[in-house]
């Protein structure tokens, strides 16, 4: 089994009133037309993704996700809750136009590129939580955690562009860790120090195993 202490991470809440945007997110990032960063993705259904803060963030664990590989291996994970009708959900996903103004599906994009796409059902049994959490996005990889910050999901010019910047402020005392375990891979993702919004409705920690440095952080004006 293979242990990941860093990776790209996308984390969607339940409810909050826009499911699939980061979901979509996870999707697109990096995508042009001419390519995809993925050569295939495996769904992970009823899985028990713990997440723990020492600040009293309201986190819940996540219950779904998606591996996404490259050669073999793991470069990108999805987790998230859903309740509902979950083959509808991936329908949804899998439809959403990826070239700005309209254009062709999301699947017609990994059909072009031959991406393989199978599917997981792990015994979980950590209770599903509902009530309202905060946005939480996670990254190796400094542009992207730019992004983040701009108030996008992803960095692509085919599918969610940046927002107007939420207003962060850098907190380097919060630690937060994720902890998945699936057939095939262990995932640890240890965060120390984020980047959190004053309104404390979304929150950016940064890996402890990952590639942003302290100068990284300095560099960034929020």
């Amino acid at each position: 089994m293979r242990t990941i202490k860093s990776i790209d991470l996308w984390t969607e809440q339940y409810p909050n009133g826009h499911e699939l945007e980061c979901i979509k997110g996870a999707f697109i990032d990096g995508a042009t037309n001419n390519g995809i960063l993925y050569d295939s993705i495996e769904i992970i259904k009823n899985c028990d993704c713990k997440i723990t803060n020492n600040a009293n963030l309201n986190i819940s664990n996540k219950h779904n996700a998606a591996i996404f590989y490259k050669n073999l291996l793991p470069i990108r994970l999805l987790v998230f809750n859903y309740i509902g009708d979950f083959s509808k959900l991936l329908e949804q996903v899998f439809n959403q136009k990826v070239e700005q103004g309209g254009g062709y599906s999301l699947k017609n994009l990994l059909d072009k590129f031959n991406v393989k796409i199978t599917s997981e059902h792990l015994n979980g049994n950590l209770k599903q939580s509902v009530q309202e959490e905060i946005d939480v996005g996670s990254c190796d990889n400094i542009e992207l955690l730019k992004s983040m910050l701009g108030g996008s999901y992803s960095i692509s010019d085919i599918g969610l562009g940046n927002n107007a910047n939420p207003d962060f402020i850098y907190n380097e005392n919060i630690d937060v860790e994720y902890f998945l375990e699936t057939k095939q891979n262990l995932f640890n993702i240890k965060h120390k120090g984020a980047f959190i919004n004053t309104s404390h409705t979304r929150i950016i920690p940064i890996q402890i195993n990952g590639t942003i440095t302290k100068e990284d952080i300095k560099s960034i004006n929020c």
